[in-house]
This record gives structure tokens, C-alpha cells and sequence, in this order.
């Protein structure tokens, strides 16, 4: 391992060489930030952020969540890392940086109800950055076309990823079929039934990714009712043996509720955006 490893995981100088190096635009060039660069980048954003309780952090597992509201909008780092995903000019490290900065707006620990917020959030700062990219134009068009591209794939994987488009359905052939249990689920309020098969090996996630194809419905537009209310996403996590699954009741997302908190919509419904996009590609075109 390097000194200058070495020195950026010291434990005592952590918040100071990310803070005054790394998210220093005087020390640290975006466009030209190599894959090993931003991997020492995200490594210490989750490790500051964890230490300043702003984010439930595993180092074991790299799997991380965002504690609250008031924890996301403290968050240290996040003004460096759109610039990254916006600016680089390597698409591996562009890749990585908004898979990384779209899971910061999609993984929290706050109830669904309340993360419109972070949808808001989300489409705010790139409409912001759609005009901030219109002055690049003037003083260079490659590097202009360049950062373009990463903001339209930006948006289309954080839309990709707030439908979970990127969990796949696993092969239930690979799980011992003495396992397999077939679920009742019953639409309301269409009164519609399908019966879904999955392994009590699995995780919930495969019941919910089988209704939306049954129901030819993405996963934001259902939800899964119990007794309590609907049921949160963080128990798709859990293994189907944990509970005692004969028939589920999903009920559609109310279109009021879709038009509010789902950015397709909001997308949909906001004409300067759209302008702004079909603008977009008229000048790629070009």
C-alpha cells in the first residue's frame, strides 16, 4: 500500500483530506479522475459520512443507508460527486459515480411516504445543472456533448432504478423445489387474481418482482397492503421463509399519489424539462 493510501485512510485526518482534497475543486480535476481515484473517493464519502451519523454504514458488506432527511441534507461530499458523474470523461468512473449517487437519493432509512423529498431533490439539482451545462456550449462543444450524455443516462437510471428495473428475476430452478410455494395476489381495486410461484429461499423482492409482471405494472405504481398499512421496502430483503405467505392484497398506486411522488411524472408534467431534453437531443444530433 502507498504513503498516500496509507495517508488518505488514516483514520484521524479522514474529514480533512476529504473535505480539502477531495472535494476541493482547486485539487481535484473531475474530468480527468481515474477509476481508482473515485473508488478512494466513495470509500471515504461513506466512511466520513458514517462517522458524522449522517448514514448507516456496513464496511463489511459496502451496503449503506441514509439515516433521515435532516442527515441527507447534511450530507458532506455530495456537491463533488455530481460533478463527477456530470463531468467525467471516463465512463467507467461516470458509471459508478451515478449508480453511487442515485443510491443516496433511493436508500434511506425514511418511510416511503416521506422520500418525495428526495425525488425533489433529485430533479431539482439536475434541472439546475441541464442550465449550468448551457454555458459550456460556448467555450467547448465536445466537453459540452460529453457531460450531456452523462446527465441523460443520470436520469435514466435514477428513473430505471426507482422502478427497481435493476433487480432481475432469478431462475427459481436453481432453488430446491421441494421449497417452492405458490402465492395468491389479488389486485384492488380491479379485483383481478394471479398465483405467482417462488422458493421460501429467496427473497420477498422475487414475489414483488413476479406481481409486476403478472400485473404488467412497475413496482412503484403497486403496493403491498397488510393489516398495518403498506408494507415498506425494506422487508423485500428478507427471506420468504420468514413469514407465512398463502395470498397477498396489492392495491394500484392512487394517480394523485403517482402525479406528486414518481419522477416519471413529474418529468412528464414539466414542460421547461422536457423542452430542455428535446433540446438536448437536437444538438447531439448536430
Amino acid at each position: 500500500m502507498s504513503r498516500e493510501r496509507k495517508f488518505l485512510l488514516d483514520e484521524k485526518r479522514r474529514t480533512d483530506v476529504f473535505q480539502k482534497i477531495m472535494c476541493n475543486k482547486n485539487e481535484l480535476d473531475c474530468t480527468k479522475l481515474g477509476i481508482e481515484g473515485f473508488r478512494s473517493f466513495r470509500m471515504l464519502f461513506l466512511n466520513v459520512n458514517s462517522e458524522h451519523r449522517h448514514i448507516d454504514h456496513n464496511p463489511k458488506t459496502g451496503s449503506f443507508e441514509v439515516l433521515d432527511l435532516v442527515h441527507f441534507q447534511k450530507l458532506l461530499g455530495t456537491s463533488t460527486l455530481w460533478s463527477i458523474a456530470i463531468q467525467s470523461l471516463d465512463p467507467n468512473v461516470a458509471s459508478e459515480a451515478r449508480n453511487f449517487l442515485v443510491d443516496i437519493h433511493l436508500k434511506s432509512q425514511v418511510e416511503d411516504k416521506h422520500k418525495r423529498v428526495f425525488v425533489e431533490s433529485f430533479l431539482k439539482r439536475v434541472e439546475e445543472i441541464s442550465q449550468q451545462l448551457n454555458e459550456t456550449i460556448e467555450s467547448d462543444h465536445q466537453k459540452y456533448i460529453g457531460m450531456r450524455l452523462n446527465w441523460i443516462t443520470l436520469i435514466r437510471t435514477y428513473l430505471h432504478r426507482f422502478d427497481y428495473m435493476h433487480i432481475p428475476l432469478e431462475d427459481i430452478k436453481k432453488y430446491d423445489e421441494k421449497n417452492n410455494i405458490e402465492i395468491t395476489i389479488q389486485l384492488d381495486p380491479d379485483n383481478v387474481t394471479h398465483k405467482v410461484l417462488v422458493n421460501t429461499q429467496q427473497q420477498i423482492w422475487q414475489i414483488v418482482v413476479q406481481i409486476s409482471r403478472a400485473f404488467n405494472l412497475k413496482i412503484s405504481e403497486f403496493e403491498i397492503m397488510t393489516k398495518k398499512g403498506s408494507l415498506q421496502t425494506s422487508i423485500y430483503y428478507d427471506a420468504v421463509s420468514a413469514y407465512v405467505i398463502k395470498q397477498l392484497q396489492i392495491m394500484r398506486v392512487k394517480d394523485s399519489n403517482l402525479e406528486k411522488e414518481n419522477p416519471r411524472r413529474i418529468i412528464g408534467g414539466d414542460k421547461l424539462f422536457l423542452q430542455q431534453l428535446l433540446e438536448l437531443l437536437v444538438q447531439m444530433s448536430d
